[in-house]
Parts: C-alpha cells; sequence; structure tokens
C-alpha cells in the first residue's frame, strides 16, 4: 500500500463527550452543573434589593397615607380649637416614622416565612408582632408629640400625663399602618419566591436542552465515523493513494468536531467547510462517477445552523440515492435565505426511491436513518415548531431534503443566556 502518510495528530483542550472517559465526562458534567447552580442563585438573590424606585415609591406611598389620614383629621376636628398645623404634623409624623419601619418589616417578614413553614404559625406570629409593634409606635410617637411637637408648633397637644390618651387615640391608625406593611411584606416575598423559581426553572430547561442536545451529538460522532471509516476501507487494496487523502480528509474533520465540540450552532460557512471534505471523501471512493456542487449566497454564510446537520443529509442522499443508482449521480447542497427562513437543500440524482416525508416540531421519522431522526430532534430541541425538515422527490429524480430554521445570526441558546432564558432563536431584520 506504499509508505503511510503522516498521522494527523489531534491536539485539542479537550475532547468531545463521546470520546472521553465516564470519569471526565461526570467531572464535566458536574463542574458545569455547579456553575450553573452558581449564577442561578446569584439570580435568585439579585431581586431581593430596594432600588431607588422602591425607595420613592414607599416614600410617595406614605405620604399619600399621611395625606389622606390628615384631611381625615381635619374634617373630624373642624369644629375644635387644635391649629390645623398641629394636627397635619401630627399626622404626617406617624406616616413617615412607618415610612422609616417598612423596609426592616419586610425584611421580618421574609425571615418569618422562611423559618416557620407552617401558614397558620407564620400568619399568626406576624399578626402578634403587628399588634405588640402597634403599641410600641404609638407610645414613641405619643411621647414625642407631647413633648416637642407643642413647643415646636405652639400648638395645645396633651402633656406628658396625656401619653396614653394619646397612644390609645392613634393605635387603630398605627396598628392599620403595621398591617398593611406586614401584608406588603407577605406579597413581596411570594413575587419574589415566585420570580426565584421561575429563574430557577429557566436554568433547568435550558440544562435539559443542552442535555438532550449533546447527547444527539455524541451518538452522531460515532455514527458519521463508522460510516466514513466504511467508505475509506472499501478503497484499502484498490486506491492506496485515494485512502491516503481520505484519511487526510478524515482527520480534518474530526479537528473540527472538536473545535466545535462545545457549541449547538455554527455558521453556514463553516458548515459548508466540514461538509465539502465529506463530500470530497465520497468523490475519491466513486472517482469518475459521483459529482457534487455547493451554493451559497454571502447572506446566508453569515447565518447559524445546528453544527454537523448537513452531513447525515448528504449521506443519506449518497446510501439511499446515488449508491442504489450504481454510485452514479450527483448531490448539490445549497444555503438560501428564504424571507425569514434559512433553506438548507441536499439533492440528489439517484433513484428515488425515498418516501415522501415531512417532520416539523416534535414529530419524528418512524423509519429511516439514525442521522435524519437527529436532525428531526435537534431542530426541535433548538427552535421548536419554527424548524423542520421535509422530504420529497427530486427534480431530477432523486430526493431533495430541504431543511427549513429562523434565519438568525445570534445563538438560539447564547453563551451568557445558558443559564437565564431557554428563549428561541431572535430572528434577524
Amino acid at each position: 500500500m506504499g509508505q503511510d502518510p503522516p498521522s494527523n495528530r489531534l491536539d485539542h483542550p479537550s475532547l468531545p463527550t463521546s470520546m472521553r472517559t465516564p470519569s471526565d465526562a461526570e467531572a464535566s458534567s458536574s463542574s458545569d452543573f455547579a456553575r450553573s447552580q452558581s449564577v442561578a442563585s446569584q439570580q435568585i438573590e439579585e431581586p431581593t434589593g430596594i432600588g431607588w424606585r422602591g425607595f420613592a415609591l414607599i416614600f410617595g406611598f406614605w405620604t399619600l397615607y399621611g395625606a389622606v389620614m390628615a384631611a381625615n383629621l381635619l374634617v373630624s376636628s373642624f369644629r375644635e380649637s387644635s391649629p390645623p398645623a398641629s394636627l397635619v404634623a401630627f399626622t404626617y409624623l406617624g406616616a413617615y416614622a412607618w415610612a422609616a419601619l417598612t423596609l426592616p418589616i419586610f425584611r421580618l417578614t421574609a425571615r418569618i416565612t422562611e423559618v416557620q413553614p407552617s401558614p397558620a404559625r407564620r400568619y399568626a406570629t406576624l399578626l402578634g408582632i403587628g399588634l405588640v409593634l402597634s403599641v410600641v409606635v404609638s407610645l414613641i410617637l405619643a411621647a414625642f408629640s407631647s413633648y416637642f411637637l407643642r413647643q415646636l408648633l405652639g400648638g395645645t397637644l396633651t402633656g406628658p400625663g396625656g401619653i396614653w390618651e394619646i397612644a390609645r387615640y392613634r393605635y387603630l391608625n398605627d396598628l392599620l399602618a403595621c398591617l398593611l406593611i406586614i401584608a406588603a411584606g407577605i406579597a413581596r416575598d411570594y413575587f419574589l419566591r415566585y420570580q426565584a423559581r421561575q429563574a430557577e426553572a429557566s436554568v433547568l430547561r435550558v440544562q435539559l436542552a443542552e442535555a438532550r442536545l449533546e447527547t444527539l451529538r455524541t451518538q452522531l460522532n460515532p455514527h458519521f465515523l463508522f460510516n466514513t471509516l466504511n467508505a475509506i476501507s472499501a478503497l484499502v487494496g484498490q486506491d492506496p493513494k485515494g485512502v491516503r487523502r481520505m484519511i487526510g480528509l478524515l482527520g480534518d474533520m474530526l479537528r473540527h468536531t472538536l473545535e466545535v465540540a462545545p457549541d449547538p450552532e455554527v455558521t453556514v460557512a463553516d458548515e459548508l467547510e466540514f461538509l465539502s471534505r465529506y463530500l470530497n471523501i465520497l468523490e475519491i471512493r466513486f472517482a469518475g462517477r459521483l459529482q457534487t456542487r455547493i451554493d451559497t449566497t454571502p447572506e446566508a454564510a453569515d447565518a447559524l445552523v445546528p453544527s454537523l446537520i448537513l452531513q447525515p443529509l448528504a449521506e443519506n442522499a449518497m446510501k439511499h440515492g446515488v449508491e442504489l443508482a450504481g454510485g452514479h449521480g450527483r448531490i448539490d447542497v445549497e444555503a438560501r435565505r428564504d424571507g425569514d427562513d434559512l433553506v438548507l437543500t441536499v439533492t440528489d440524482t439517484g433513484s428515488g426511491r425515498a418516501d415522501r416525508r415531512h417532520i416539523r416540531g416534535a414529530a419524528s421519522l418512524r423509519s429511516g436513518g439514525l442521522g435524519l431522526k437527529h436532525i428531526s430532534e435537534r431542530l426541535r430541541q433548538l427552535y421548536g415548531t419554527s424548524a423542520g425538515l421535509h422530504l420529497t422527490k427530486g427534480a431530477a429524480g432523486g430526493t431533495a431534503a430541504e431543511v427549513r430554521l429562523p434565519f438568525h445570526t445570534r445563538p438560539a441558546i447564547p453563551r451568557s443566556a445558558r443559564v437565564d432564558t431557554a428563549e428561541g432563536p431572535a430572528p434577524d431584520g
């Protein structure tokens, strides 16, 4: 067979999951999961803070509350001798005191909700705290009003002996204010917990989608390698020079799979470059009988597609089309934009025996090769029902396989968003 060519050593810092040892795969999965959970924890904790809008909302609410209570006091004491200024200051003093206590009560409510799982005990505890805290605040405000507001405003508020009377007078209003804060704290805590669950569910959905895509890829890599080695072995005794070229092309293909292993999507240009090596292997095997053509537009070349999605289609066209015609035929590959969609077409001029099949969304092939089933599943995982695989009779009598998916140049699952959301690709205008 002649002198063997230099071996193509594949140096790469990481191997795809299909070529890792179980311990390596387990360690990588654990590390990825830990990083995702860490980011998820940060996402869950971040919303608990109060920004300037929160402070403005609290201040505005208690200002409005003070205005309503002051208006009520003015109306009720219209015939009394109490100066209006004293009444207004007396009311706003209490409103802003509760404004200052709002955040501490929020934190206390969240803490009690966390440590007390029983709703009955939780609400009983919060009610007891509200009753006691209202008494304390009423006494403090009554003392402040009695000793200071009378001198500052020249009012006729009751002296030290009337503190209890003032506290009794305002206790119901203070109790109402305290219970309002506690109720708002409970609602806020439930809302934040709902947001946390949504963020965590989003993280888990993306992790599940990535795990499924990785599983499909690890199954596809050995399948592709096995079939390509079969194609090479068919020429070992017939064309040693061609075999050496095929081995070199296979080495380039394996290097490519290592480079794109972490990414579920690649550009059309990269995918077609990978496919051209596979088609070159087929041309060497079927020398003089098989012709191939790859055509794309500059706009389509920058779009993103699932990695290794065209090779199974070309393999299917060869195996179920051209080979059945004795290896004589043509395989044409085209990538183009059609409105908001990207259309990938693989057409052969083989026997045309393939059944007319249509795969969209969650549907899958009941018959057919492993590669076609994986294409359907990967399209569903990445794009949902907006992508599909359509197999029809070709114009020249063979089979046309058309993949249609949303045209996009940003990843369907961006690296920065893989622990944020599982949203689909944003179409490019």
